[in-house]
């Protein structure tokens, strides 16, 4: 189990209006089916031989609501995600802050934020930018190490919700940023998120992106499956932000009540620095040995072609 001292401070709970938002969107509607569909996944983990037997089940239900309740889904997808930690050893191993000196830089380079409210329909915002804007500090490896490895820990939050909003500031992103974090880096994160997370994701804002930026995603948009593109906004400031969310959303730096970007983000990082002893513990939560339906689920070929060039992308 991870540690919530700092977590619970941190997060303000939701309103009972939200609890009731949210708990329709991923087709929860009463705690018997919860309790059910838990006991179903366990079962059925309990007779898979290449499966780990010490899951914790705050993950196992994480998958579950993430997917809204798809018991065949949840089960592709958790199993994917336990195979991803060896096919991505780049990704998952060495995670532990106290131990990892890529990690501590990840926290001085970039801010990696959960906003501690969710949004009026119970969504959780994530907020990413450069907190240091010189490309020569910047490592696409230790910075996408360090974003799965924070929304790992968020799954594990008992506080279910309605789906994910990404904003991301890219202010201070140059071309070096943009060369680094578009070439493999890109293809990993789609693969994941799409075959070995239980994200709902809801809406993308990219704020004062460089040209280089939006040209790249003048081309990729078109590649991508309709539900994912119709998500994605570009702003050229953050005060369009105020109607969306909301001020009381927004970091102060941004013209909201919150803190600031950077104050979260520190907030934040003492969240992932109390649970050390849990990223050591998930090294060794996977299976035994990679099913083929499921080396050919994460393998990128199958997606962006041996060259790497893209393919059509389709999202469930």
């Amino acid at each position: 189990m991870i540690c919530r001292d700092t977590a619970d401070k941190y997060f303000r709970p939701p309103s009972a209006e939200q609890v009731k938002i949210i708990l329709q969107s991923i087709n929860e509607y009463d705690k018997g089916k919860l309790n059910h569909n838990e006991e179903l996944l366990k079962q059925w983990i309990k007779y898979q031989k290449h499966f780990p037997q010490d899951i914790d089940p705050a993950m196992t239900r994480s998958f579950l609501r993430g997917t809204k309740h798809n018991i065949d889904q949840a089960k592709r997808k958790l199993e994917n995600y336990l195979a991803a930690k060896q096919l991505y050893p780049d990704i998952y191993l060495h995670r532990a802050p106290i131990l990892s000196k890529e990690i501590l830089k990840a926290m001085e380079v970039m801010n990696v934020v959960a906003l501690p409210n969710l949004t009026t329909n119970g969504c959780r915002i994530n907020w990413f930018s450069l907190n240091i804007g010189d490309p020569s500090e910047f490592s696409s490896d230790y910075i996408m190490k360090f974003i799965f490895m924070f929304g790992d820990l968020m799954f594990m939050m008992n506080q279910p919700v309605a789906g994910e909003i990404i904003v991301i500031d890219a202010s201070l992103a140059r071309p070096e940023h943009v060369i680094a974090f578009f070439g493999s880096v890109v293809k990993k994160l789609i693969i994941l998120l799409r075959n070995a997370y239980p994200i709902r994701l809801h809406q993308v804002h990219v704020i004062k992106a460089p040209h280089m930026v939006d040209k790249f995603m003048s081309l990729i948009k078109p590649l991508l499956h309709p539900k994912i593109r119709d998500k994605i906004y570009f702003h050229k400031d953050a005060k369009s932000l105020m109607t969306t969310f909301g001020i009381e959303n927004l970091p102060s730096d941004y013209g909201g009540y919150l803190k600031s970007l950077r104050y979260l983000a520190l907030d934040c990082y003492q969240i992932i620095k109390e649970n050390i002893t849990w990223f050591e513990r998930q090294q060794h939560i996977k299976l035994s040995y990679i099913p083929e339906k499921v080396q050919t689920d994460l393998n990128c070929n199958e997606y962006f072609g041996v060259d790497g060039s893209f393919r059509q992308l389709n999202v469930d």
